[in-house]
């Protein structure tokens, strides 16, 4: 238990010293449900500690809302659609993880990039947070 607990304290300080860690992090949590909660918390976190650290959880982080936002958008598009084909546009509610999926590409080459120091943006993103 002992050992466990040395191991966590030196991973989190390991990501409290390293600029590229704590990007990684924020680009890594962001990537799922709630995706937008792990860049927002490393955002707020490091904004003013690491300007490397603030760039890439704001890139994480308008990705994930721009993800939200246009998962919501299909859905009501999906939905009036569905009504209007009487449930033969049901079909198309399959569609609705994509935005996620090309979120979650886009995460792993972000972490990526991060990781060897770069600086890298979302090749499509809305820029909500600088």
């Amino acid at each position: 238990l002992r050992n466990g607990i040395m191991v966590v304290g030196a991973i989190a300080m390991m990501v409290v010293t390293s600029p590229q860690l704590s990007a990684i992090v924020g680009y890594v949590i962001g990537a799922g449900f709630l995706g937008w909660l792990g860049p927002l918390i490393i955002f707020l976190v490091y904004k003013d500690r690491n300007r490397f650290v603030r760039y890439n959880a704001a890139e994480a982080l308008n990705a994930a809302i721009a993800t939200l936002i246009v998962e919501i958008a299909l859905a009501i598009v999906f939905t009036i659609i569905t009504v209007i084909t009487f449930g033969f546009g049901s079909v198309l509610f399959a569609l609705i993880g994509v935005p996620a999926l090309v979120h979650v590409v886009f995460a792993i080459i972000g972490a990526v990039k991060a990781y060897q120091g770069e600086w890298w943006n979302y090749p499509v993103n809305i820029r909500l947070v600088k």
